[in-house]
């Protein structure tokens, strides 16, 4: 999916919740609100929790040793990851197809 696509779905979503009708520049905003404000929080150690959809975790990485293609053993350092772990109810309805409201 496109973010041309992903914005269309957005705003179909936002139309069915509020009654309103956004423009496509309003769907490209709210997503690039929620990318940033999603960025702003894990860069800043943050962990995001949306219910009914998962949680964004910043975690360090083990540092670990690497051979190359050289035959030489590297060392990796530690590091910051992000990590997403799906709710229950995203999991359910990827498995089965459907997805319900948020309980």
């Amino acid at each position: 999916m496109t973010k041309k696509d992903f914005r269309d779905l957005v705003l179909d979503s936002a139309r069915e919740i509020t009654g309103i009708n956004y423009f496509k520049k309003d769907g490209t905003m709210m997503i690039d609100a929620v990318v940033l404000a999603l960025e702003k929080a894990l860069v800043s150690g943050e962990d995001v929790e949306l219910f009914g959809f998962g949680k964004f975790k910043v975690s360090a990485s083990k540092p670990r040793k690497v051979t190359g293609i050289d035959g030489k053993t590297y060392d990796i350092q530690s590091h910051n990851v992000v990590t997403f772990k799906p709710s229950s109810r995203l999991k359910r309805g990827v498995a089965q197809g459907i997805l319900r409201p948020a309980e």
